[in-house]
């Protein structure tokens, strides 16, 4: 069978891109062929405005430090953007459009915030005239999006109708189960842990591995550019390092503070992540891979904490959540077993998911 994924996988992020090709990878499990449907990115008129508003503002308000670092920020990311294509076009089956790709016995819409409307209206991510009779969701997200807000919405009844249409539902966080439990109770629901969880990379771990990383002592820092600069993060991070003896490395992103800038691939990603001694991240998949590979880290709870949170507490690796002091959280090793057990049972859990959608699929129950 041929199965498309629907999934922001242009995102410049390695978390977008590397949830993709794990779908890819499960799909493949399955005996299936995923072909990754490509699709055009709608921004609501008024999010346009808005961020047309923010960028004269902030060009507005630069002040020569302000600018040397935007441009260190838009040289990394165009690099980035480089090692991102290279990898999407040599390991991932990318397809035509959403709606020009043929013979697509299903269609898996997921993960992350795919069902998010607070950055745009894009219907085809809920199966709105997507070519394909059998279409379901696998770990999707509402994300930052709440009842009111889609009740309120100018195209709620599409989004609505849509969901309603979908076979079953795979949800990732509570707000989404809450809010698809009311928009479409009849649809069959379960929950999903996200596909880098699912998957595991146990054999890209290996194969991935340059051993460029293998010798190097280093704290990894992964947090987008914007975040991770105030004072006294910075401040605890390099007393850390300093005791360590450890160099301290930002992966991916722009942080001047840091004693290197890697422009990481994603494979390179994965390697960094590694070898590292310790991690600090902010982001939901530096977490993730944090915990695939059983690494000493801390995470530090943002805008993010509705997914985050959840994550670490049903995990039981609650106790890497940073509340003031993050050498608090790295001296103390973590410890696996708990969410070994766990990660075993949802792993079982979400596999059997997709393998009964396609084989439900495989049956002709459209």
């Amino acid at each position: 069978m041929r199965v498309g994924i629907l999934t922001w996988y242009k995102a410049l992020n390695h978390g977008a891109v590397l949830q993709t090709y794990a779908s890819c990878q499960m799909i493949k499990e399955c005996k299936c062929s995923p072909i990754v449907l490509d699709y055009k990115w709608n921004l609501d008129i008024e999010e346009k405005s808005n961020q047309l508003s923010v960028f004269f503002n902030r060009i507005k308000h630069l002040n020569p430090s302000k600018l040397a670092w935007y441009l260190k920020v838009r040289k990394n990311m165009i690099e980035k953007q480089c090692l991102f294509d290279e990898f999407i076009k040599a390991d991932l089956p990318i397809g035509k459009l959403y709606d020009e790709e043929d013979g697509l016995d299903a269609v898996y819409i997921g993960s992350d915030m795919v069902f998010d409307i607070t950055e745009g209206y894009n219907p085809y991510m809920y199966g709105y005239d997507v070519p394909s009779k059998y279409i379901f969701s696998y770990a999707a997200s509402f994300g930052y999006t709440t009842k009111e807000q889609l009740n309120n919405y100018e195209n709620k009844e599409t989004i609505i109708n849509s969901v309603r249409n979908l076979k079953s539902i795979g949800y990732r966080d509570y707000n989404t189960f809450e809010i698809c439990k009311s928009i479409a109770p009849s649809v069959p629901m379960t929950e999903n842990i996200d596909p880098v969880l699912c998957y595991g990379f146990e054999k890209e771990i290996d194969e991935w591995d340059t051993g460029k990383w293998k010798n190097k002592k280093y704290i990894l820092i992964y947090a987008y550019d914007s975040t991770m600069n105030d004072k006294e993060t910075v401040k605890q991070i390099k007393k850390i390092a300093h005791d360590k003896g450890l160099k301290i490395i930002s992966c991916g992103y722009y942080h001047k503070w840091c004693d290197e800038v890697v422009c990481a691939s994603p494979k390179e990603f994965v390697e960094m992540i590694k070898y590292s001694t310790f991690i600090i991240t902010d982001t939901f998949h530096g977490t993730v891979f944090s915990l695939i590979m059983h690494k000493n880290f801390a995470s530090i709870i943002r805008k993010n904490g509705f997914k985050l949170r959840y994550l670490l507490e049903c995990s039981g690796m609650k106790n890497r959540i940073v509340n003031k002091d993050i050498d608090l959280i790295l001296n103390d090793t973590p410890k696996y077993e708990n969410f070994d057990n766990w990660i075993m049972k949802e792993r079982e859990k979400s596999l059997k998911f997709i393998k009964d959608n396609l084989e439900s699929c495989a049956r002709g129950e459209v």
